[in-house]
């Protein structure tokens, strides 16, 4: 992995629970940008942000 960002341990557990293979990660989702694409990662993201 050449590029990262900082999730918390909640998120980095769940984004890759939903997308579990590392090369799609690096591939599809290598952005905050392209991981809020992923459907059930947005609903995840925005489940967490409502209980705050």
């Amino acid at each position: 992995m050449q590029q990262t960002i900082s999730v918390c341990h909640d998120c980095h557990r769940s984004i890759h629970r939903f997308v579990p293979r590392e090369k799609d990660l690096g591939r599809y989702h290598n952005t905050v940008e392209t991981l809020l694409e992923h459907e059930q990662i947005a609903r995840f993201v925005a489940w967490v942000r409502d209980r705050n």
